[in-house]
């Protein structure tokens, strides 16, 4: 009798060692699954970010990250189908960026020389989108020192703060001559100078795209213009107004 009792305890024995090992395993599977899961869909959304913000490539890179996260135990984690149209997308931004790139290097590069010989059509008002650059000069206000056009004698940067709500760029038009009017163009963008990444103006506040604003003779104008945040670690940028504007400043150090 007893010994039957002690088989029986044996087998009961096994049958919970078996469950408990099996149990560990579901358990562990969870876990890893949960990881893959959680990994993938992360980089997921940080290449969305970047693709949002311009940076093609390195959107790319995070959805290559997140296709080799993206299976478990031979299944995918999310449809395989979702990350390749991501890539795809993100390939053919990169294929026309270059060629946007290329064009407004060559761009920029004619306005740049443009501003150096002075090459700019002249006009009659000294508001943003009228006055020619005919060179450039350092500039320190504000506690910011920077370089603008030789044209450009009363627009100043009081500012650049960047953070993930965006990029502020903060101007003051101190009009010392005479009565006068301003306004910005909407095709305004600010650079990266480290790495190239150009960003449209998304907002303005106190000035406008379309009409121009009067600033009396003895006036500080303050106004704001609202970009996409930068990479974290961009230390400078350039801000540019189109065309034959002298609002044009290069190496604005941005606001730690």
């Amino acid at each position: 009798m007893k010994k039957q009792i002690t088989l029986i305890a044996l087998i009961a024995a096994m049958f919970t060692a078996n469950a408990t090992v099996a149990n560990a395993q579901m358990d562990y599977d969870k876990i890893n699954y949960r990881l893959a899961e959680t990994h993938t869909k992360e980089y997921i959304n940080k290449g969305d970010d970047a693709y949002r913000m311009g940076n093609y490539k390195e959107a790319m890179d995070f959805y290559k990250k997140a296709r080799e996260y993206n299976t478990f135990k031979g299944k995918p984690v999310v449809p395989e189908r979702d990350i390749d149209q991501k890539m795809d997308r993100c390939g053919a931004a990169i294929r026309n960026g270059n060629s946007q790139e290329t064009r407004r290097n060559r761009e920029e590069a004619s306005a740049i020389i443009d501003a150096l010989f002075g090459l700019g059509k002249d006009k009659s008002s000294r508001s943003s989108s009228s006055s020619p650059a005919s060179g450039v000069r350092k500039v320190t206000y504000n506690d910011l020192t920077y370089i603008t056009t030789v044209n450009n004698s009363f627009c100043h940067i009081l500012g650049v703060t960047s953070d993930r709500n965006g990029t502020v760029v903060e101007m003051e038009y101190l009009n010392l001559e005479k009565d006068d009017r301003i306004k910005i163009d909407k095709n305004t963008y600010i650079k990266d100078t480290s790495t190239g990444m150009k960003l449209m103006l998304q907002e303005v506040e106190n000035i406008t795209t379309r009409d121009y604003m009067p600033v009396e003779c003895g006036d500080a104008h303050v106004f704001r213009l609202y970009f996409q945040r930068l990479s974290n670690n961009c230390t400078e940028i350039d801000i540019v107004e189109p065309g034959s504007s002298s609002w044009k400043f290069y190496h604005v150090p941005v606001n730690e």
